[in-house]
């Protein structure tokens, strides 16, 4: 049913008999098995894994800090099922990643917060499925722009030079690919995977990868230039501003959904 470890720990302090004498720490682990457990009890404890008691994997606190259980083991004295866990976060006072015990019946207890029954702990899902729906949103933009470019372009270049459509479908363009980055992001944020809190930092994600998309884009006006006629870049200047009316527009919608606050991809 798992695997049993016998597991001496002792108090890293002084023994309660007042010889002043410093006790060590003993593990025996099996060969190909990795575990690693700290405690401070004065008593003996006899672990034992069960890797069919709660499952492996991250969990999310319900005050927002993650862990991984790394197994399931019992108090040799109570018989009481425990779950060890490891902080995926460095704690000022115990230092990087510290490893926790507590009872299973707590650690899979229901809360009362607000008059809302909350989890104490939360599986988290690091499988990112994308539905048919996400992949629309994502896509349907950026193509409705690179479309609508390339066609004024090819049917019509005086037309769409006159009306000045290059300047507006950059802007739009940048805004477009925003948007999409946004929505992946908030994917990934929703699959436990990428979870970026600092909201300026977000922003420069999001607006790094407009600038990417920008370039790109500029490339590609180039080589149809060259080989096939059109006059996406008439000048160096003309490349130049449409980088930064990318820029602007991805940098405008990115501060829209992020500053203020709107959830998209919660379809």
């Amino acid at each position: 049913m798992g695997i049993i470890i016998g597991v001496f720990l002792r108090s890293k302090g002084r023994r309660g008999d007042g010889t002043g004498r410093r006790t060590g720490l003993k593990i025996q682990r099996p060969q190909g098995h990795e575990s690693s457990i700290l405690s401070r009890g004065t008593k003996r404890l006899c672990v034992a894994f069960y890797m069919n008691e709660v499952s492996l994997g991250i969990y999310q606190h319900y005050k927002g800090k993650r862990y991984e259980v790394i197994g399931t083991v019992i108090e040799s004295d109570t018989h009481e099922k425990m779950v060890v866990y490891r902080a995926l976060y460095n704690s000022a006072k115990l230092g990087p990643n510290p490893i926790f015990v507590r009872p299973q019946t707590i650690f899979l207890e229901i809360l009362n917060i607000q008059g809302n029954r909350v989890p104490r702990f939360t599986p988290v899902n690091l499988n990112l499925s994308l539905r048919f729906l996400d992949i629309f949103w994502i896509s349907i933009f950026p193509f409705v722009i690179f479309m609508i470019n390339y066609s004024l372009f090819v049917l019509a270049p005086r037309w769409s030079t006159k009306i000045f459509a290059d300047d507006y479908l950059h802007f739009f363009g940048g805004a477009s690919i925003a948007f999409s980055v946004s929505y992946i992001l908030n994917l990934l944020d929703r699959s436990g995977m990428i979870r970026i809190k600092n909201n300026l930092l977000q922003l420069c994600v999001v607006v790094a990868l407009v600038a990417l998309a920008a370039v790109l884009w500029e490339c590609f006006e180039f080589i149809s230039d060259i080989l096939l006629g059109t006059v996406y870049q008439p000048s160096l200047a003309d490349t130049m501003k449409d980088m930064i009316l990318g820029l602007l527009g991805g940098t405008f919608v990115a501060s829209r959904f992020i500053f203020g606050k709107q959830k998209i991809g919660l379809h």
